[in-house]
């Protein structure tokens, strides 16, 4: 809850209204803030006591997704891996996490798209992650995973400055997200999706829909295009 209650002040509370309001806004950021990382201490405690390697993992991975907003890019790897580490087999007969290890690859492939849009990025490893994502996905029925996993190729595909670009490429993986978020019902996905087909736009992909209408301005808007296919 309470992370909920930092990306909604993120997000909508932060425009300038005079001195006194930034400062009041960032004290509150702040508190908000302090209060996520003692409630995810908190629950990572009662994790390890029930020896909840999931539980573990996902607070690893919730503390990734703040040290990202605050740009601390090599703490966010640090917290992505240990959540990785997590869903592999400690013992023999054990199974691999694949949900937490695809939801780790993920969030890993994010961070490395990140730092490669710094220039200090590997963006090799950056599609490693996205492949591994997929393959761990596909594993799994969980049409979140299966569509972040997709988005996270796309991202990446669409990296000009990646040896390996390929924006139609990227664009047909898009298409795959957008049928698990159809799939699932998955409507939290929606801005995320938007923001994706922006940038395959951006990058050059070639956006072609059932009719065969390659006008990208048609895409600008994912929704459009989710709703043909359902």
């Amino acid at each position: 809850m309470i992370l909920k209650e930092v990306n909604e002040l993120k997000g909508s509370g932060m425009a300038p209204q005079g001195p006194g309001r930034i400062l009041t806004e960032a004290e509150e950021w702040e508190r908000l803030l302090t209060n996520a990382k003692k409630h995810l201490a908190e629950g990572e405690a009662i994790y390890c006591d029930l020896d909840h390697r999931r539980g573990m993992g996902t607070c690893h991975l919730r503390r990734a997704f703040i040290h990202i907003d605050l740009e601390e890019l090599d703490a966010a790897e640090e917290e992505a891996q240990k959540a990785y580490d997590l869903g592999v087999p400690v013992q023999e007969g054990e199974t691999n996490d694949r949900f937490l290890l695809g939801r780790a690859r993920v969030l890993q492939c994010r961070i490395e798209n990140e730092k490669c849009d710094t220039d200090r990025g590997r963006p090799e490893w950056a599609r490693q992650c996205a492949a591994e994502a997929i393959e761990l996905a596909e594993a799994t029925q969980n049409c979140g995973l299966r569509a972040r996993a997709h988005m996270a190729m796309a991202f990446t595909l669409s990296n000009r400055k990646a040896p390996f670009y390929d924006p139609k490429k990227a664009w047909l993986y898009y298409k795959k997200a957008v049928d698990q978020v159809n799939k699932g019902r998955l409507a939290f996905l929606h801005e995320d999706l938007e923001s994706l087909a922006e940038r395959l736009i951006a990058a050059g992909a070639e956006v072609a829909d059932e009719e065969g209408r390659r006008d990208p301005r048609q895409h600008a808007n994912q929704r459009k295009y989710i709703r043909r296919r359902r």
